[in-house]
């Protein structure tokens, strides 16, 4: 259900091959591929395959923190990689969570994944590091709202007791 290779030097090619074997898989819900390198031109290769992916609701392409630790380099879709997003997303309706922090993506890019989601009505959660503006914040508030679930993707997780998920009661 889930492939988690952040932080793994990957590149472009090595997502393009992840990216053919996603063509057959049937299954995969979570695929994080944080700060691997990857650039516009493996991004699009991805984008093209989840486009008709039957079950992924969670990518990752975004920045994990161990990035400089461990000597990675951090992925830089721009606004070509972010165009590919938005035509995913005009045809995709499994996609709900999409990470692009630090990546370089400007106004152009994400007016493109606003217009697209005048006509997807599932992402509910994407992220970046810049502000998102306005009118892409009021889309995703839309498709949250739509949701049929509005409780955390993972029971199991939701399930644990965490300082951060709950109010301490005052004795």
């Amino acid at each position: 259900r889930g492939l988690y290779v952040n932080v793994n030097r990957l590149g472009d090619a090595g997502v393009a091959t992840l990216a053919t074997a996603l063509t057959s898989n049937t299954t995969l819900r979570e695929l994080g591929l944080a700060s691997n390198g990857l650039t516009d031109h493996g991004a699009i290769r991805l984008f093209e395959v989840v486009t008709s992916h039957p079950a992924l609701r969670d990518l990752d392409l975004g920045y994990a923190p161990s990035t400089n630790v461990l000597g990675a380099t951090a992925n830089t879709i721009g606004d070509p990689g972010a165009l590919a997003a938005a035509e995913m997303l005009k045809t995709n309706c499994i996609l709900r969570r999409l990470d692009l922090t630090r990546n370089p993506i400007g106004p152009t890019g994400l007016t493109a994944i606003k217009e697209a989601l005048s006509v997807n009505t599932t992402l509910t959660t994407l992220q970046t590091t810049s502000p998102l503006p306005t009118g892409l914040k009021n889309r995703l508030l839309q498709n949250e709202q739509l949701a049929p679930e509005s409780k955390p993707r993972n029971p199991d997780i939701a399930s644990i007791r965490s300082v951060y998920r709950t109010k301490s009661k005052k004795v």
